[in-house]
């Protein structure tokens, strides 16, 4: 077999056309048809040899699925109900939705213990004060609940204690008071300060340099044009206010009395999750440590931030609400309302007030019992609250009444004897 490269089957075919032409002159039609068969031949072995274009599809590169790392599990689950104790302690307790109890011992180091327990809004992170075995005061503890220790936020300043915490909405800061030690309240220094929760340099805020008539406050939180809040009580000395709201701008150092100078006693305040209205209650008549006080609630003040202007809240049968605090979505109010004066023994009734809109407010009936209520938050569209036993021995509980209107017998879970009576249980977060 003869194999014809590519260059020598070019100049066949040349040569080959040549010649049929040639012989076509001629008249030799034999050699014409001789030489065209040829020259057909030799077209076929050429397309045979030729190099074949094969389209090669191509395949994608696939890039490979990141690992996922699983988040770890919260140590308190954010659907359960968690108890922490007042004075101090080294656990809290954790209640499932059907009513399970269980014990998580704190992160601390060995005969350290913790008070003044606070949790943030999105159920993330502990916030809590730190002693040692001699029972002095360490500093302030946050936990992330995903990690398996805690870690130290910030200590107090040599010769001061902190008196009080104050977790702000989106847990960005942690607001905290401390005093000066061994020194009477009236004339000791205090600070009021701002530090991150995950740590850093803490920023005072104010202190009595700035505020020198008023004794050591109580952080509200930050208003939504970013005053910072505080109830705090004038000193002896000052006439006119004995104890009031403030807001305080720390670029410029302004203080303001932001409550109506006629409410003298102001206990507590809370402010909304968006920071545009505050809650607190008022009281008239002399200082309830006075001897022979008298004093009357005459209801809870809304005071709306943005236009200053403050509303009475009043039960609508001349009932005193005794405390108050806002459910999560800023717009309802979880009150505590009891019979006037001599009466409130009789016992105690829940009220879900909408702010947005006049009585009537929806309630339960009224239960004697709850005339001796210790501790609420809000839950769900009702509340979750505890009650002082008859006894030093008896058992503690936790009842749980999910719809105020409903006005269904609560759920009653078990919390055990708690036979050292400093350390009474108080909810820290319901879901």
């Amino acid at each position: 077999m003869i194999f014809l490269t590519p260059f020598l089957m070019t100049n066949l075919r040349c040569h080959a056309l040549w010649a049929v032409l040639q012989y076509q002159a001629m008249g030799d039609w034999q050699m014409y048809l001789n030489v065209l068969t040829g020259l057909a031949i030799a077209a076929w072995f050429s397309a045979c040899d030729a190099p074949h274009h094969v389209i090669t599809p191509s395949i994608p590169t696939l890039t490979p699925a990141p690992t996922l790392t699983p988040t770890p599990p919260s140590a308190l689950p954010l659907d359960h109900i968690w108890v922490g104790f007042e004075g101090l302690n080294g656990s809290v307790l954790d209640v499932s939705p059907d009513g399970q109890v269980s014990k998580l011992a704190l992160p601390l180091n060995e005969e350290q213990q913790a008070s003044e327990i606070i949790a943030s809004s999105d159920g993330s992170t502990l916030v809590y004060l730190v002693w040692n075995a001699e029972e002095q005061q360490h500093g302030i503890a946050a936990w992330n609940l995903i990690e398996p220790n805690a870690h130290l936020v910030t200590q107090p300043l040599s010769g001061y204690r902190i008196i009080s915490l104050y977790l702000t909405e989106d847990a960005a800061s942690l607001l905290y008071v401390e005093v000066q030690t061994d020194i009477p309240v009236t004339e000791a220094d205090w600070r009021l300060v701002s530090i991150s929760p995950q740590g850093g340099q803490p920023t005072l805020l104010i202190g009595s340099d700035a505020a020198p008539h008023l004794l050591p406050p109580t952080p509200l939180g930050i208003a939504y044009d970013g005053k910072l809040l505080f109830n705090a009580a004038a000193k002896p000395e000052v006439e006119n206010v004995e104890q009031g709201i403030y807001s305080f701008v720390p670029d410029n150092g302004h203080l303001d009395l932001i409550s109506p100078p006629g409410d003298q006693h102001i206990v507590d305040g809370e402010i909304s999750a968006d920071g545009t209205r505050l809650v607190y209650m008022t009281s008239g008549g002399p200082s309830m440590d006075e001897p022979a006080a008298s004093s009357s609630i005459v209801g809870a003040r809304l005071l709306d931030l943005q236009s200053g202007q403050a509303i009475t809240l009043a039960a609508p049968g001349g009932e005193d609400i005794t405390s108050l605090c806002w459910y999560p979505d800023g717009i309802h109010l979880l009150l505590d309302v009891t019979p006037p004066g001599t009466e409130a023994h009789r016992g105690q009734f829940w009220a879900r007030a909408d702010t947005s809109q006049t009585l009537p407010w929806r309630q339960t009936s009224v239960d004697r019992a709850r005339a001796a209520l210790f501790s609420y938050v809000p839950y769900q569209h009702g509340v979750i609250y505890t009650l002082l036993p008859s006894a030093a021995d008896t058992e503690w509980h936790l009842y749980l009444l999910p719809d105020i209107a409903a006005n269904d017998p609560p759920q009653i879970v078990s919390l055990g004897i708690i036979e050292d009576n400093t350390k009474v249980p108080l909810i820290i977060r319901a879901p």
